[in-house]
């Protein structure tokens, strides 16, 4: 879609200098082999919690919004992404426990091919490196912008609700389950 917003819960164990990805829908070559960086990532990277998405430049042309708020191992916390026009300018939103970091962007492309599918508990195009250390559960994906306001409720009754664990994911990805709203 051109506008999304994809939350989550994760409980990181280990931080590092090396990429964690608990979510990621990239691409970094389009079907001809040229460099086109697109499409989103979330990486637990050096201690803070990073979102990135893809401009179709190549190279390094990701912009990257990165949080305020540091990485808590072993601790559940709610990271949400989005993308999409907020009060008519095109943006794309870190919350990491509704605590929003946004950045105008000029241009986002979103990842078009089929074989680079949107990977849980995994990076890199094809979701076979940057595993994420540490578990994962409750990943819902919107086809809209959903505001801060919204985010907080979520967070309140996936709280309340407990609702069962995807998956421990340590050194293995899970791909495939995610819950369409």
């Amino acid at each position: 879609p051109d506008e999304f917003t994809v939350t989550m819960w994760v409980k990181a164990s280990v931080t590092s200098t090396t990429y964690r990805s608990p979510l990621t829908s990239t691409s970094k070559y389009d079907s001809a082999g040229v460099d086109r960086s697109s499409g989103f990532t979330v990486y637990n990277l050096n201690g803070k919690w990073t979102y990135w998405i893809g401009t179709g430049g190549g190279g390094s042309t990701w912009i990257k919004v990165e949080s305020t708020k540091d990485v808590i191992l072993n601790t559940w916390q709610h990271l949400a992404i989005s993308y999409g026009p907020v009060n008519g300018v095109k943006t794309m939103t870190l919350h990491v426990d509704g605590i929003p970091i946004s950045k105008a962007v000029a241009n986002f492309v979103k990842n078009a091919d089929y074989w680079c599918g949107f990977h849980i508990g995994a990076g890199d195009d094809d979701g076979s490196t940057f595993f994420f250390d540490g578990s994962i559960k409750d990943v819902s994906f919107f086809a809209s912008v959903i505001p801060t306001t919204d985010i907080l409720v979520h967070i309140q009754r996936s709280d309340e609700i407990r609702v069962n664990t995807i998956g421990s994911v340590v050194g293995s990805m899970i791909t495939a389950m995610v819950q369409l709203n």
